[in-house]
């Protein structure tokens, strides 16, 4: 088939994608921290540590969620009428309200 993706291949892709924002999250975290030390505002640091610390918990907390997502693909279109991102917004909202 021209254009699939293997299971594999699907998974080192998502891997990839993963590991790669993960990165990107940490430089990110990395520079406001030294931003907050070298400003002295070294009282802040607590706050900024909750906050990644309940990103990170709160993300873990929904993967499970997710956990069902590659049925999606199997599922039959309902948003034929709409088309679009609307038509397949309005598509998922109808399935989480059942």
């Amino acid at each position: 088939m021209h254009g699939s993706l293997s299971p594999a291949g699907g998974f080192a892709s998502s891997l990839l994608i993963l590991l790669r924002e993960g990165l990107e999250g940490i430089l990110a975290l990395a520079v406001i921290i030294a931003f907050v030390v070298k400003t002295g505002r070294r009282d802040a640091l607590p706050y900024i540590h909750a906050g990644w610390i309940a990103a990170v918990a709160l993300g873990g907390a929904t993967a499970g969620g997710d956990a069902g997502a590659g049925d999606l693909r199997r599922q039959p279109r309902t948003d034929r009428g709409r088309g679009g991102a609307a038509g397949g917004r309005d598509a998922a909202v109808r399935r989480l309200l059942g």
